[in-house]
């Protein structure tokens, strides 16, 4: 196995733990209230702009400095959904923590 094949393998481990977490907290009483609201609406919030801006990051170095073959472009999509995920789980974290 290759570093990157490594580094993909742990970023999918990561990213299902962080979602099982994320799929615990939404289930629990606790963030049934106004501030359990506004907690998942700030991880929302948050989980929409890093794949907003991966994506067109992800766009401008496949097309504008071709950094990246095409072929390799759903790769790139590919880890920005996992490192969304992950960083949502670890945001929601931060918030429930305060």
């Amino acid at each position: 196995m290759n570093v990157i094949s490594i580094l993909i393998f742990v970023l999918v481990v990561l990213m299902i733990f962080s979602e099982i977490y994320k799929l615990l907290i939404e289930k629990s009483k606790e963030l049934n209230d106004e501030r359990g609201t506004m907690i998942l609406l700030k991880t929302k919030n948050l989980s929409y702009s890093i794949m907003f801006a991966g994506i067109i990051g992800s766009v401008i170095l496949v097309r504008t400095f071709e950094l990246v073959q095409q072929e390799n472009f759903i790769y790139l999509v590919m880890i920005v959904f996992l490192v969304q995920s992950i960083a949502s789980s670890i945001y929601l974290f931060s918030l429930k923590r305060v």
